[in-house]
């Protein structure tokens, strides 16, 4: 990002938005144990992960469906998983007789190890 006095002026003046209200911690441990576990079966691809919780039309949801689906419907994902670098790619949750649900989610991993490591550089 570059600096520039009058945004950043502007910025200091504005209300600071507080995205983890009303996050309970037990969740976000429970929703981050289900990313991991993903991503650790997953091939990276372009710096990123992309992983999928599906819900087949004849069948039960996949563990971690339910959870995401949640949080997705409640908009409680986005406070949480964005703060580690996940985000959304798709949702198709028709749950219809001729469809299996499903949420994608990629994790940018290079942006978080980026975002991390610049974190440490400038809290030293």
């Amino acid at each position: 990002m570059k600096y520039n006095s009058e945004l950043f002026e502007l910025s200091e003046k504005l209300p600071k938005s507080i995205t983890n209200i009303n996050i309970d911690k037990e969740l976000e441990i429970e929703l981050l144990e289900v990313l991991l576990k993903k991503c650790r079966e997953a091939i990276p691809e372009n710096d990123k992960i992309k992983i999928t919780f599906n819900y087949p039309m004849f069948g039960l949801p996949e563990s971690g469906y339910n959870l995401i689906y949640s949080l997705v419907k409640k908009n409680k994902f986005d406070s949480i998983a964005n703060e580690y670098g996940f985000y959304i790619k798709s949702i198709n949750m028709y749950h219809s007789d001729y469809t299996d649900d499903n949420i994608e989610i990629i994790w940018d991993y290079k942006v978080y190890n980026d975002s991390i490591k610049t974190l440490k550089l400038t809290n030293r």
